[in-house]
C-alpha cells in the first residue's frame, strides 16, 4: 500500500570537558635572580553524537532508517616551562627560559557508525626559546623588546617570533601605550562550514599541509588614564591572520571523494577598540567595558568575498 506516515526524530548529545593540573617550583638565587619552573599537564574532550532516526510507515509495514554523525576530539597537552628574572641593573630587567610542549591530538568523525571520514592521531613537540628586556632609558618611558624562536618537530621547522612593546607616562597619571608582535600557534583552530553537521569548531595538531601552522601580527596602542581611585583605558587593536582552516563536507569540490582532504586554506584579520572604565577605591567597586569589534575571513575557494567569522561579535559589553 501506499505511505500512511513520518515519523522523525533527532538526537543530539554532545559531552565535553577539560582539566589539568600543575606543579610550580620557584627560587630566589640572590636578590638579582629569581627562577620558577612549571609542569602541567591538560586534556580538553569533546564527544558529539548526532542521529536522524525516520520511520515510514504504510499500510502493512513500518521501515526505520537512521543516519547519524559520531564526532570525537582530544587533546592532551604536557608542558615544562623554566622563566628566569636577571635584574641587570636600575633600567633593565632581563627575562627569559625554556619551554618544551610535547601535544597528543586526535579528532575522529564517522558516518553511520561504518564510514569513517577523518581519523586523525598526530604528536608532535615544540621546543621553545625566549627573552626580553625591560628596559628603562628615561624615567617616563619603558620599552620592552622581546624574541621568541621555537622549533615544531613535525614540520621540522624554526619559527620566529619578535615582539616589541612601549609605554611612555605623558603626566603622572595618562599613560600612552603601544605593542606589535608575531605570533604562532601549533595546535590549530579548525572551523567546521557546514554547522548543522557538526561541531561549530574542533582541534587539530598542524602538519604543515592541509593544516599550516596558523600565525598573526598584533598591532596595538592605546592611552590610559589612571587615579588612587579611578582608572580609564581605551585601546585599538589589528591582528593579521594567516595559515586558517575551515572544513566542509558541503563542497567536494576537485578533491571529490578525498574525504580527509576537505580542507581550506584562508586568511584574515580581527579589528576593534576596547573602552574600560574602573572604579578601585572606595565602598563600591567594580569596572564596566566596551569592545567594538569586526572579525572577517577571507578563504577564495569557499567564497568569492570576504565574510564574518564564527565568532565575529561587533558590540560586547561587559560589567
Amino acid at each position: 500500500g501506499g505511505t500512511t506516515g513520518f515519523n522523525s526524530s533527532t538526537n543530539d548529545l554532545t559531552v565535553w570537558g577539560n582539566w589539568g593540573t600543575s606543579m610550580k617550583w620557584g627560587r630566589q638565587w640572590s636578590d638579582k635572580w629569581y627562577t620558577n619552573s612549571i609542569l602541567a599537564y591538560s586534556n580538553y574532550f569533546s564527544d558529539r553524537n548526532l542521529l536522524n532516526s525516520t520511520e515510514i510507515i504504510r499500510e502493512d509495514s513500518v521501515t526505520t532508517r537512521t543516519q547519524g554523525i559520531v564526532e570525537k576530539n582530544d587533546l592532551k597537552d604536557i608542558t615544562l616551562k623554566i622563566d628566569n628574572e636577571v635584574l641587570l641593573n636600575s633600567s633593565n630587567q632581563l627575562e627569559f627560559g625554556v619551554q618544551v610542549t610535547g601535544n597528543d591530538i586526535s579528532y575522529d568523525l564517522s558516518r553511520n557508525d561504518t564510514i569513517k571520514i577523518l581519523d586523525r592521531k598526530d604528536q608532535g613537540i615544540t621546543y621553545a626559546l625566549y627573552a626580553q628586556d625591560r628596559w628603562t632609558p628615561l624615567k617616563n618611558l619603558t620599552v620592552i623588546p622581546g624574541i621568541r624562536v621555537s622549533y615544531f618537530d613535525v614540520t621540522e621547522e624554526f619559527y620566529f617570533e619578535p615582539r616589541l612593546s612601549a609605554s611612555y607616562m605623558l603626566t603622572p597619571k595618562i599613560k600612552v601605550k603601544g605593542a606589535w608582535g608575531k605570533y604562532y600557534q601549533f595546535a590549530t583552530r579548525i572551523i567546521r562550514e557546514d554547522l548543522s553537521q557538526g561541531s561549530r569548531d574542533f582541534w587539530l595538531l598542524a602538519n604543515g599541509e592541509n593544516n599550516p601552522v596558523s600565525s598573526s601580527i598584533h598591532y596595538i596602542a592605546g592611552i590610559g588614564y589612571e587615579t588612587d581611585r579611578f582608572l580609564f583605558d581605551v585601546e585599538a587593536y589589528y591582528k593579521d591572520l594567516a595559515g586558517l582552516t575551515e572544513y566542509t563536507l558541503r563542497f567536494p569540490g576537485p578533491r571529490r571523494g578525498e574525504l580527509d582532504e576537505l580542507f581550506y586554506q584562508g586568511t584574515g584579520y580581527a579589528k576593534g577598540i576596547e573602552f574600560l572604565a574602573q572604579k578601585k577605591a572606595g565602598k563600591y567597586t567594580g569596572w564596566i567595558s566596551y569592545t567594538l569589534g569586526q572579525v572577517m575571513y577571507d578563504f577564495p575557494e569557499l567564497s568569492e568575498d570576504p565574510y564574518p567569522a564564527l565568532h565575529d561579535q561587533t558590540h560586547e559589553f561587559k560589567i
